[in-house]
């Protein structure tokens, strides 16, 4: 009777280590909501970025909305500045389009 006592208090210390590690050695398929968060978060904030979607000669058009104006200027800024000019917001195309002029 000792011993099958004995045999059952060893059996159910293992049982709760035995499941446990066995989460920890197999890794889960399932994303966690935070990762899920995080990954939306990040798409929405990539379609606020400004970005250069067309250049010639006269006019650099940069996709932004109004809001990310400064952002949008740093982008032509930087595309005038090859040619040794400043950039120069001129007009707006369409509701998420600004066109700057790079001028001395």
């Amino acid at each position: 009777m000792y011993l099958i006592a004995i045999g059952v208090f060893k059996l159910l210390l293992q049982a709760p280590f035995n499941r446990y590690s066995t989460a920890i050695q197999q890794p889960s398929n399932r994303k966690s909501p935070m990762k899920k968060f995080i990954a939306v978060i990040g798409i929405l904030l990539a379609g606020c970025a400004a970005e250069v979607i067309s250049t010639t000669d006269q006019l650099i058009v940069v996709k932004a909305r109004e809001r990310n104006r400064p952002e949008a200027q740093d982008l032509a800024e930087a595309k005038c500045q090859q040619r040794g000019l400043h950039a120069r917001l001129t007009r707006r195309l369409a509701e998420d389009q600004l066109g700057f002029e790079c001028v001395r």
